[in-house]
């Protein structure tokens, strides 16, 4: 009810005002600049990530639209997302590590997706990567 005072592009960037909308022009305008994007590409949004340690009963250090993680076996998690995505057609970015120091080599694949969680699996191995291992170090990362 009332008027409506539309946010320049200064007020958008500033961020300290929280009386005015803000306009689809200014929000990208702003929302690029601050994301140190350049060139006119359209920019996609990670919506869900974590990070956490795989070892014993997995542990979350730190997420963002994760509500859990579910540990199937050794070297075996499910990242369960909070809200669930409209379809299964999203991108993952997974990767394994152990502690400093060690110079194994790691793999981390996908077992099966859905809107509501991804399956993952991490390996360790010098030449075929057959040998299934919990890891410490696990971060996910989904775009759609």
């Amino acid at each position: 009810q009332g008027l409506i005072e539309i946010a320049t592009q200064t007020e958008v960037d500033a961020g300290t005002d929280s009386t005015r909308a803000i306009v689809p022009n200014t929000l990208l305008g702003g929302m690029k600049a601050h994301l140190s994007a350049s060139g006119t590409a359209p920019i996609y949004a990670c919506r869900a990530w974590v990070n956490f340690d795989g070892t014993g009963t997995p542990s979350i250090r730190a997420s963002g639209n994760v509500s859990s993680i579910t540990d199937n076996g050794t070297g075996d998690y499910t990242v369960n997302l909070t809200t669930p995505l409209q379809d299964q057609n999203y991108s993952i970015v997974a990767t394994i590590g152990q502690s400093i120091g060690n110079t194994d080599l790691f793999v981390c694949s996908i077992k099966s997706i859905n809107n509501s969680s991804v399956r993952i699996s991490s390996r360790q191995g010098n030449k075929d990567f057959t040998a299934d291992m919990d890891s410490n170090m696990l971060s996910v990362a989904i775009f759609r």
